[in-house]
């Protein structure tokens, strides 16, 4: 803020050395404009350039080089716009801000977040599809029913389940263990055999004892599933950074558009060329807008 206020005080002091604007009617007077040109000063240029036209006076070529596109005032931009564009699509609010390094970043991370999401999510089927076909394999429900069968035949108050009435042990099991064999293979099911001692019975190298853990086969198949467990973690990791760069790039969005909004605000203290007599000469315009 300070430097910005100190910098337009130093173009006001320096409007007489930059332009020069004397004439009378029926002269033509020679006009010094400077090199580079920001909105307020070309405002002012162009102010003299249409008292000129009024009355009729030679133009300096060096006048005449402003257009109207260069020295209009740019427009103000719409914050929600910016916000809402980013949400959407992250870099499309710094595009609209003509912000296009920003947008690519934004982007990028976009593209990113997707493409690891998708690729690990692959993978992780991928293991998935390995280790459940390995526990097809390997671990089969009569083991598990059998070894569920011996400790119900020890339970001298519930003993009265055959081994091969399987709703009678899954009512025992319930009874008994914390967890239960689901009827259907899904996800449940292959987490629940790897995961509890209860389904150690099941597994075709184990002693055939449910709550115990020694089978090699039930090792190398927790693995397996910890492995396509780590690839999903990875793709669901990927998908909230995908969340986050929506959000940061539309708030980034917001902030910038507001940023230059407020600069438009501040550019509108600038020059006026205004008449005395038959000279014009600069005078300090301000304007604020909001």
């Amino acid at each position: 803020m300070k430097t910005k206020f100190f910098f337009w005080i130093v173009c006001v002091l320096a409007i007489p050395a930059w332009s020069q604007a004397v004439f009378k009617a029926g002269q033509s007077s020679t006009i010094m404009i400077a090199p580079k040109f920001d909105y307020p000063l070309a405002q002012a240029h162009l102010q003299l350039r249409s008292k000129f036209d009024q009355e009729n006076l030679p133009l300096p070529s060096h006048v005449s080089r402003l257009s109207e596109e260069e020295t209009a005032a740019p427009a103000k931009r719409s914050v929600l716009k910016a916000a809402l564009f980013s949400a959407v699509l992250p870099g499309a609010g710094q595009i609209y801000n003509r912000s296009f390094l920003s947008a690519l970043l934004f982007l990028g991370i976009e593209v990113g977040g997707l493409y690891v999401n998708r690729k690990y999510n692959s993978e992780g089927d991928d293991l998935t599809a390995v280790f459940e076909g390995f526990a097809d394999l390997h671990w089969f429900e009569s083991r598990y029913w059998h070894s569920v069968d011996s400790l119900e035949n020890l339970d001298e108050e519930y003993n009265k389940c055959s081994e091969d009435n399987i709703e009678c042990l899954r009512g025992f099991e319930r009874n008994e263990f914390s967890h239960f064999l689901p009827t259907t293979k899904n996800q449940t099911y292959y987490e629940n055999i790897g995961k509890y001692d209860q389904f150690n019975g099941g597994w075709d190298d184990g002693s055939g004892h449910a709550r115990q853990r020694d089978s090699a086969n039930r090792e190398a198949y927790t693995y397996m599933r910890l492995e396509a467990n780590d690839k999903y973690k990875t793709a669901t990791t990927a998908v909230t950074v995908v969340i986050i760069n929506h959000l940061v790039s539309a708030l980034h969005a917001a902030y910038s558009t507001n940023n230059f909004n407020r600069t438009l605000a501040q550019s509108s203290l600038g020059v006026k060329m205004k008449k005395y007599g038959s000279a014009w000469v600069p005078a300090v315009n301000f304007k604020m807008a909001w």
